[in-house]
């Protein structure tokens, strides 16, 4: 399963077996790594969020693949800002009295010609009571 974490230090270890591996105290705890390729760049990402596959097996985590480094707070405060609430809520009302008029065109009670003009006429009215 791919996870954002963040590496804090890095052991050297041994198996049972006489085969040396690294473990990895990260920020979701300690995680082990057998694969020389990974450990590389997971050793020079030490201090750096990073995203990456993490497999669980008989309750240890194994890191086994490397996917890259992460966005940084830094990068995230760039992101687009979500519109306020009252603008949201503007758009959706306009679009439901664009849907108000089509029904009252297809059910004869306006007449076609005259739909752009009450569209205007209704989201006139719409600005005014969305500013009181």
């Amino acid at each position: 399963m791919k996870t954002n974490l963040k590496i804090e230090s890095i052991e050297d270890k041994t198996s049972k077996a006489g085969r040396a591996y690294k473990a990895f105290h990260t920020s979701e705890g300690i995680m082990t790594c057998f694969e020389k390729k990974i450990v590389a760049k997971l050793e020079a990402s030490v201090g750096k969020l990073i995203e990456c596959e993490v497999e669980e097996r008989n309750g240890f985590k194994n890191i086994t693949g490397f996917t890259g480094e992460t966005v940084t707070s830094e990068k995230i405060q760039d992101a687009p800002k979500p519109q306020p609430f009252a603008e949201e809520r503007s758009g959706k009302q306009a679009s439901v009295i664009i849907s108000y008029v089509k029904d009252l065109v297809v059910a004869g009670k306006v007449d076609y010609k005259d739909f752009v003009n009450n569209c205007v006429i209704l989201m006139e009215l719409h600005k005014e009571l969305s500013q009181m």
